[in-house]
């Protein structure tokens, strides 16, 4: 009892002395991305216990910090729990300016947040789901052991970045939802990081190329390197002086720096700031989401080759290029407000901007997060490729992947990687955007799953290459897949079982009972009684030849709503619930069921709509989970 006591006593002396503790846990989630924390909130609900922690002083990743207009292509592709952060952020302006206020018609079904808007979702979401939150820590070292003969993670230590403490987090399960990849790298994964070459993967958009109104110009080599996409900041500003703060003139102000654009300004190619400089969105509040113009021109916020040591950089390294990066947004604005050189018109429309007074009051109204927009890539068990985005061969879909535990619509989308060169002075290296032949495509379960090492999951760092990763990179995607890794974290604890052997189809149903979807359909809704029959049969591939028989043409799908990038449903992606079901439909169905023969469905289909005859056959024919290895 004696040396009990004297232990304890120790550990107290010690964490009072140091600061140091050591806490268990289910799950620990590192990264307070909206994707680690859909990862943390799911897994609490399933009833597991679960830490997250973040080095950042806020949680939220970039809806914190600044970026506020969300990338999508058709509010189809939008369910599970980015939904009900949508409805979160909905209903707080509802609450606090009226239904039919300015706000909630600026917020735009939910999806366009003030940042402190978005925490306080983001907040909220965690509280009510129970989930322990650690921010200002930051990974120090993971710990690996072998597992039945396999590496396996089985805690990491972190320290906090304001004072003495740092803890020792032991858990079943970790998900490194950081942007960076830190902890899967820390644990030893194997990852990529740059471009790979055209030859690696056969992707047309590969290595170093220079791209022009879908075209890819002379002296596009495909060759790999180590570039990666620009970083810049997602800058929350507003015009109302009242609310503004000025654009303070940086310390190490370097005029030279901007000449480019005024160059371009003086030439005439230039005649306006919002969408020509820059990418201005207005959000709740008389705020924007100002961000990167990055096929416009050769320069704006985002500057191609400054982000390469970042993934890898330690915390040095990283303070460096964010300081460097912040004082050449600060200076890009002063330039932009103040030079004299500058048209007057130009400099009046750029003088409506200020830093707003009720944002980041932490961090001297500036947003404290970069906008990482590619890190380290995970080498898992599956690799996502630029192809899968496209559509597969004799069908109007994409390619079938039954394995799918996430959806995404957005297409093959990177900012440069590197500055122009002398022969395109107006192109960045690797800027290229090509949504126009892409279909809504699947995401499997395998590409958040390390090759070798057991115990994690990388929803948001996840397997892919540099042109794959430009059609997954979105905030949207990121939290589909962290809702589907706490769904495995809690499978794999609660049936001790291997997180490579956690039964995809067992998510999959359990992603369908939280509004998720695994298939796009444009007309099958959550609310709908069938959805979660449609989504069942259609990750099994039910409707990869429904409803067009034969070959349709395809139809150009970017027909933007109003003055956003939205766009309506795809088409050739209806499921027709209502429809009456036709023989050679119900026959085909039944087929893909191995129930030809079914003495009641093979005879009396006559007469039923496509939700009851898929409800019935359901019954027959749903399965036990299965698993991807």
């Amino acid at each position: 009892m004696f040396k009990r006591i004297q232990l304890l006593l120790l550990g107290l002396l010690s964490f009072f002395s140091y600061g140091f503790s050591q806490q268990t846990a289910d799950l620990v989630v590192y990264g307070g991305t909206p994707g680690g924390i859909a990862s943390a909130v799911q897994a609490a609900r399933g009833g597991v216990k679960v830490i997250l922690v973040e080095e950042q002083y806020q949680v939220g990743g970039m809806l914190t910090g600044g970026l506020a207009y969300i990338d999508f292509r058709t509010f189809e592709a939008v369910q599970g729990f980015f939904r009900e952060y949508m409805n979160g952020v909905h209903q707080y302006y509802s609450t606090r300016y009226g239904a039919n206020s300015k706000q909630v018609a600026d917020s735009y079904h939910g999806l366009q947040a003030e940042p402190h808007v978005a925490l306080y979702v983001f907040d909220s979401l965690l509280r009510s789901a129970g989930v322990r939150v650690f921010t200002n820590f930051r990974l120090q070292k993971a710990h690996v052991r072998p597992v039945g003969g396999k590496p396996t993670l089985y805690a990491a230590d972190f320290k906090n970045t304001k004072g003495p403490q740092s803890m020792l987090l032991q858990a079943k399960v970790f998900i490194d939802a950081t942007y960076e990849g830190d902890l899967m790298a820390a644990a030893g994964c194997s990852y990529r990081l740059g471009r790979e070459s055209r030859e690696t993967y056969g992707e047309i958009f590969a290595g170093k190329v220079f791209v022009k109104d879908g075209r890819i110009l002379l002296g596009s080599t495909g060759e790999g390197d180590r570039a990666i996409q620009g970083y810049n900041f997602r800058v929350c500003m507003t015009d109302s002086a009242e609310n503004g703060l000025p654009i303070p003139k940086p310390e190490n102000y370097d005029r030279s720096i901007y000449l480019p654009l005024l160059r371009a300004i003086q030439s005439g190619q230039i005649t306006a700031v919002s969408d020509q400089i820059l990418k201005l969105r207005s959000i709740p509040n008389r705020k924007y989401d100002v961000n990167d113009k990055h096929l416009a021109n050769s320069i704006s916020l985002a500057r191609p080759g400054w982000s390469w040591d970042w993934p890898e950089g330690n915390e040095s390294k990283r303070k460096e290029i964010f300081k460097r990066h912040l004082e050449y947004t600060l200076g890009f604005f002063f330039f932009l407000q103040n030079d004299e050189a500058i048209p007057e018109k130009i400099r009046n429309e750029a003088k409506t901007l200020w830093l707003p007074k009720d944002e980041f009051e932490e961090n001297n109204h500036f947003t404290p997060s970069i906008y990482v927009r590619e890190g380290r890539r995970l080498s898992g068990v599956m690799t996502f490729i630029e192809k899968d985005c496209q559509q597969a061969p004799n069908t109007v879909r994409g390619y079938l992947r039954k394995d799918a535990v996430a959806v995404g619509d957005y297409g093959l989308n990177s900012h440069g990687c590197d500055e122009p060169s002398r022969y395109h002075p107006g192109i960045r290296d690797g800027a290229f955007s090509y949504a126009t032949s892409n279909l809504p495509y699947q995401i499997p379960y395998g590409v958040m799953v390390p090759e070798k090492m057991e115990g994690l999951l990388v929803p948001v760092a996840l397997s892919s290459s540099h042109v794959g990763f430009s059609a997954l990179r979105y905030e949207v995607i990121w939290t589909s897949l962290g809702q589907a890794a706490g769904i495995a974290a809690v499978t794999s604890v609660k049936q001790r079982t291997a997180l490579r052997r956690v039964a995809v189809e067992g998510i999959q149903q359990q992603l369908h009972a939280a509004g998720g979807i695994t298939v796009y359909f444009s007309d099958v809704k959550p609310s709908d009684p069938w959805f979660r029959v449609f989504q069942y049969f259609g990750t099994l591939g039910y409707f990869h030849d429904v409803p067009q028989w034969g070959s349709v043409p395809f139809e150009d799908h970017l027909k933007f709503i109003g003055d956003h990038q939205y766009t309506p449903a795809f088409p050739y992606h209806a499921a027709m619930p209502l429809e009456k079901v036709d023989e050679r439909l119900a026959r085909m169905w039944l087929e893909k069921a191995g129930q030809q023969n079914h003495p009641v469905l093979s005879q009396k289909y006559s007469g039923m709509t496509r939700a009851a005859f898929l409800t019935e056959l359901y019954k027959l024919v749903y399965r036990e989970p299965y698993s991807i290895n």
